[in-house]
């Protein structure tokens, strides 16, 4: 065989081709699949955050001083704990609740929940936690 021959025959053959195409692509494409099911998590969870938020909101207007048993800044966290997703720690969440001026009907509620969300895949992105804070305000109607 002469050496074109041998050249030519090589140039042909493409046994092979899709193992190596299949090791390129392979990883790019599972960081994609893994950062659509981290983003769509973080996505959940801030919703739900903000979601836990609005309920202790509502019930902190429901339950102003004019009601028979007025809200405490410990039961509108215990709700908010209630309401966020199972997967989060109660203890990881921070309830901070305020009132303007006081808790009265007509004055405002605002609930705002703070939680440091780690990502799963930590790989993914150089930073490894991101801060959500959700909040929600509403007038006290009793």
């Amino acid at each position: 065989m002469t050496r074109w021959r041998v050249a030519r025959t090589a140039i042909r053959d493409r046994r092979g081709n899709a193992v190596v195409e299949f090791a390129l692509l392979s990883l790019p494409m599972l960081l994609i699949v893994l950062g659509f099911f981290e983003l769509g998590r973080f996505f959940y969870l801030s919703e739900s955050i903000a979601n836990a938020a609005r309920e202790g909101a509502r019930a902190a207007a429901v339950r102003g001083a004019a009601s028979p048993k007025p809200a405490r800044a410990e039961d509108i966290a215990a709700i908010v704990h209630r309401h966020a997703p199972g997967f989060v720690p109660a203890a990881s969440l921070d309830v901070r609740t305020s009132y303007s001026p006081d808790n009265s009907p007509g004055a405002s509620v605002a609930v705002t929940v703070a939680y440091s969300y780690r990502l799963l895949v930590p790989w993914i992105a150089a930073f490894t936690t991101i801060q959500i804070e959700k909040h929600a305000a509403l007038t006290i109607s009793r």
